[in-house]
């Protein structure tokens, strides 16, 4: 009866640290290995004071909207060569011309401005926000930039 008890109490203590450690930490970018096997960003402004995409390649847990220049996950700043970095796109641009951004998981719209466009084929526009704002995108979806005007 003893052993049974202390073999079920080591069981759920091991179980238990292997579980916590499953679930610790910010959730990775994915890191897919073909272009636009995961969010992909178009940049199609076509606004004579178009400005850039800033997009990211990385994604933590919580909320589906952070304020910043850069999300907490970019650990690695700004790069187009690196996991955990943000970059921008330039007009005419889209993100798997970049092998790190193949999966995109967010957009920014810069503080004070309106990003227009098709996300995932319906029509929206974000801002203008008061800060620097970095928004999710979910899984395979397509964001087509029209607009990103301030």
């Amino acid at each position: 009866m003893r052993s049974t008890v202390a073999k079920i109490g080591l069981t759920a203590a091991v179980a238990g640290g292997l579980l916590t450690g499953l679930t610790a930490g910010p959730a990775a970018a994915g890191e897919c290995a073909t272009p636009f096997c995961g969010g992909t960003v178009y940049n199609e402004n076509q606004n004579a004071s178009y400005r850039d995409v800033v997009v990211t390649n990385c994604w933590q847990d919580g909320p589906t909207r952070v304020d910043g220049a850069l999300p907490p996950c970019a650990t690695n700043g700004w790069s187009s060569a690196r996991y955990r970095a943000a970059w921008w796109l330039v007009r005419g641009q889209n993100s798997s011309a970049y092998k790190h951004y193949y999966d995109v998981d967010a957009f920014r719209v810069d503080a004070g401005c309106v990003l227009s466009g098709s996300l995932g084929g319906s029509t929206q526009s974000f801002g203008p926000y008061s800060t620097d704002k970095w928004i999710k995108i979910s899984g395979t979806s397509v964001l087509k930039v029209y607009t990103h005007r301030c």
